[in-house]
């Protein structure tokens, strides 16, 4: 039975285009299904408890305790990792910088924001068609991760390549039916040269008497005045810049796209921005969340419905499957911006949950109220308005090829 719904997120354009229909028939069909024939032993989850089960146990499923080959292919050979960590290393480096992401703390970014938001929308304004993610959504997103960091605006591209290749590639080898020393290869330079940009702009901080919370979080590293190294400091610089943008960049697309195929609420949302528009957004990430899917790796064993998982085997937790529940969430297939329901898993659960998705929602807010503000329409450029995806855990068009159509 497993072998007659398995699927290959790599290679299948019709799952590149629209995951859904597939995660759809395994959620109901086969909820948890081991793959067949990959070089990792691989078991996917796609219901609601299942994903939340495994989210909320960080000692059976574990985000650090990865194969030594399944590590390499994700983040190369790097010698500090913060991210594929449990607690109590997990705890003690996110307790350094979680503060700075707090709502709270983020709001100094908003002037910055709404200039980039108002810059790129006018450009765009400009132009017959545009490619939304390429044109609007990334160059935003990125220009507020560098703010953020206090990075050099000026490296935007850089870190455009950085986040692409990082997409690219993640999750990638759990998929592999042989292993391609070639990609592990392309993934340890592209973080050999991640590593050497951070520690390089640390260097040139110098005595830089302003300095943002991660410029200060170096330096109070480096004096060892903070619970976590110089190297882990940079470590979580370079780990929001790989993993932040694209996030936002798709939430932007994946949001207009939304209200592109459902008039009403595009409607809706324009009559009332102020109240609607966070209301779609929220439904928009329960509706087509950015990420797919997490993995972690089973440390002991343990039985998921009929399926008994043995240490070493690595879980798929389908966040896109998840929150299109029906045991949990009325009329799943439905963008309903006045849904009640928001128990969606799209930044994670538990003690590994997004730790930026508030600074991703300010964005994605003040990026689409100036789209909407600045226009009395946005439409398809065509059939082939939308692109497939090129990244195997992203949920986001490659392109969204759309016309402006100005207020």
């Amino acid at each position: 039975m497993s072998r007659e719904f398995d699927f290959d997120p790599l290679d299948d354009p019709a799952f590149r285009a629209d995951p859904h229909p597939i995660l759809d028939r395994r959620r109901r069909e086969c909820p948890v299904l081991r793959h067949a024939g990959r070089v990792f032993p691989v078991v996917s989850l796609f219901r609601y408890r299942d994903v939340k089960r495994v989210l909320l146990d960080h000692e059976t499923f574990s985000m650090g305790q990865r194969p030594e080959e399944v590590a390499r292919g994700q983040t190369g050979d790097r010698g500090v990792e913060v991210s594929f960590i449990d607690p109590p290393e997990h705890t003690r480096i996110r307790s350094a910088y979680v503060n700075a992401l707090l709502p709270g703390a983020i709001l100094d970014q908003r002037p910055f924001l709404v200039d980039q938001a108002a810059l790129l929308v006018h450009k765009a304004l400009e132009r017959e068609t545009i490619d939304l993610r390429r044109d609007v959504a990334t160059p935003f997103a990125v220009a507020g991760i560098a703010r953020l960091l206090g990075l050099p605006l000026e490296d935007a591209e850089i870190f455009t390549r950085w986040g692409r290749e990082t997409s690219r590639n993640d999750g990638a080898v759990l998929w592999l039916h042989k292993l391609e020393p070639e990609r592990d290869a392309r993934v340890a330079r592209l973080m050999e040269e991640v590593e050497d940009y951070f520690s390089r702009w640390a260097d040139g901080m110098g005595n830089a008497r302003e300095l943002g919370w991660f410029g200060a979080l170096v330096r109070t590293a480096e004096g060892g005045e903070a619970p976590i190294s110089r190297k882990e400091a940079l470590a979580v610089g370079a780990a929001i810049v790989l993993a932040g943008f694209d996030t936002v960049s798709a939430l932007i697309c994946n949001t207009v796209r939304c209200l592109i195929e459902n008039p009403e609420s595009d409607r809706a949302v324009r009559a009332d921005p102020a109240e609607r528009l966070p209301a779609a957004i929220t439904e928009s990430l329960r509706y087509r969340a950015p990420f797919t899917h997490g993995d972690r790796c089973v440390t002991r064993p343990v039985a998921i419905g009929s399926e008994k998982l043995e240490p070493g085997d690595t879980v798929i937790s389908w966040f896109a499957s998840a929150n299109r529940d029906e045991d949990v969430f009325e009329r799943p297939d439905v963008f309903d911006i006045d849904r009640s329901q928001r128990r969606f898993l799209a930044f994670g659960s538990g003690v590994h949950q997004c730790p930026g998705m508030s600074f991703a929602r300010l964005e994605v807010q003040i990026a689409l109220e100036h789209l909407l503000q600045r226009t009395r329409s946005i439409e398809p450029a065509g059939e082939d308005w939308l692109s497939p995806s090129e990244a195997p855990m992203i949920d986001a068009p490659e392109a969204v090829r759309v016309r402006l159509r100005a207020a």
